[in-house]
């Protein structure tokens, strides 16, 4: 074997090698992404089915208020007109009245003596008979109405008179527990109770202003700083043909519409979903949860006036417990995939070892010597290149059984003289061995095949064996090939010697 021959087979092998590798790992990274994909896309698609299912439902849900104020407010316009055909009685007893904010209050909550009905007046002038009958209606409806549902329980709900003067707040909560606190500025007052905090009395001193939306713009309460949309409509007089008595409002703040949110299962904890209301006459956004509007987004429409907008955030879905299921799912795959790339990998890596190894004689075989190609130093290496002499006229006179038996024997007395873990054996093909030192210097490289020489003649006594050898020490910055060439060479030159002695 030549250098030639021995470059090219080593190129041949290393091709192989990367390209067995570069296979392995591209149809791994193929299978891996084109699965997540379809996994991701999946999940992807029960996220917007998550967000659809919460704006239609948010959606649903606020146009069944506007439906039901609606009708409520149709409901008190009929027992006004009924109450009024038999009004008596006067609301100048027990009104009382703040100096400092200009209010008047009457309590409808006490005992004595306006204990029939329950709620809270306040107004800019001293009460009307038509305004206590007002109060009564709404009473009487909140009666009828179903007392376990979410209406008749609304805190911020209220009739607003259609003159600004006057104001019924629907909560149970004596007059005497409030405290009223005047604010020049803002046209209006305000009072207070331990039990719900801050309650803003409407503006009562503003003037008149037209309310023909079912749904007010955003707008922010001065006490709470919050942002507030109010669903109204009108209470018409039943006597007087298109006279308008008041408007029956209740207030949505961001906290009850978070309360609705989370009924539909996007908690606090759990927010990936980005919910808010779009105002499309003022382009207002009233943030109901989360905290970005970016990603894919769904959208409703409600009253022809806001928009539900529900947008997803993905990073946060996973760390829900449907997330965190989609994930767990992503991550078997991702294990299963690097799983079966390792056993791949293992597959190959066995199978390379099997092609760089002889079958006969279980030593290396010329592909292995890559490996020495890419060794960044070869410092301190000798080769030693082998040949079993007249080998051709064993296998002719005792057949070619008896001399793979031979050569099978002679790779095992070589991996016993040769330190495994510095020292190799190759079958470079046929009777020629190369043996491979590292760490050892020429002469004690002499002196182990003196050795090796005797081991072979004390073993085959039976069918006479000898060999010859070369032996080259790989000098700095010296290639394998030419290594190995100069000690083919001088194996060669020892087997001629061998032929003749005499010469």
């Amino acid at each position: 074997m030549n250098a030639v021959e021995s470059e090219q087979m080593i190129s041949e092998s290393r091709l192989s090698r990367l390209d067995s590798k570069v296979f392995v790992i591209a149809i791994t990274l193929t299978g891996f992404l084109l699965v997540m994909a379809i996994m991701g896309y999946f999940s992807y698609q029960r996220q917007l089915s998550i967000a659809r299912a919460a704006g239609n439902e948010l959606s649903r849900l606020i146009e069944s208020d506007l439906q039901h104020n609606e009708n409520f407010s149709d409901a008190v316009s009929m027992l006004y007109m009924r109450l009024k055909r038999g009004e008596s009685g006067s609301v100048h007893v027990r009104q009382e009245f703040d100096r400092d904010s200009g209010i008047y209050g009457i309590n409808l909550y006490a005992d004595k003596p306006n204990n029939a009905l329950e709620g809270t007046l306040q107004s800019v002038t001293p009460l009307t008979e038509d305004a206590l009958l007002i109060a009564e209606s709404i009473d009487m409806a909140l009666k009828i109405e179903n007392k376990d549902s979410r209406y008749s329980k609304m805190e911020r709900r209220y009739f607003f008179s259609g003159d600004n003067h006057f104001i019924y707040i629907t909560n149970k909560m004596p007059l005497s527990r409030f405290v009223f606190q005047h604010n020049n500025g803002k046209s209006h007052s305000m009072f207070t109770t331990p039990q719900s905090g801050v309650w803003l009395s409407q503006k009562l001193r503003a003037a008149p202003v037209t309310r023909n939306n079912a749904v007010t713009h955003v707008y922010i309460d001065s006490i709470s700083n919050a942002p507030v949309i109010t669903v109204r409509h009108p209470v018409w007089s039943r006597t007087k043909g298109g006279v308008v008595l008041g408007w029956l409002c209740f207030d949505y703040q961001q906290s009850e519409l978070q309360e609705i949110v989370r009924s539909l299962g996007v908690s606090a904890q759990n927010n990936f979903l980005n919910v808010y209301l779009l105002d499309k006459q003022t382009n207002t956004e009233f943030r109901i949860a989360g905290k970005s509007s970016d990603g894919k987004e769904t959208q409703v429409s409600i009253n022809d006036r806001y928009d539900v907008i529900v947008t997803i955030n993905t990073l946060r879905y996973y760390v829900t417990q449907k997330g965190r299921n989609d994930l767990m799912v992503l991550l078997l795959v991702a294990l299963c995939f690097l799983a079966a790339y390792m056993i791949c990998c293992n597959i190959i890596r066995a199978a390379r070892e099997r092609a760089q190894r002889d079958p006969l004689t279980g030593l290396y075989n010329r592909s292995w010597l890559h490996k020495l190609d890419q060794r960044k130093t070869k410092d301190n290496m000798t080769v030693v290149m082998i040949d079993c002499n007249n080998f051709k006229a064993i296998n002719d006179t005792h057949g070619h059984a008896v001399g793979d038996s031979l050569l099978k024997h002679i790779g095992q007395l070589l991996r016993a003289r040769l330190n495994s873990n510095s020292d190799y054996a190759v079958r470079m093909g046929g009777d020629e061995f190369l043996l491979v030192f590292e760490g050892s210097n020429v002469s004690q490289v002499r002196a182990c095949m003196k050795r090796i020489e005797s081991d072979i003649a004390m073993s085959s006594a039976k069918i006479p064996l000898t060999v010859s050898y070369g032996v080259t020490e790989v000098a700095r910055g010296m290639s394998i090939y030419t290594a190995i060439a100069l000690a083919d060479t001088l194996m060669h030159n020892a087997k001629k010697d061998a032929k003749n002695p005499d010469a």
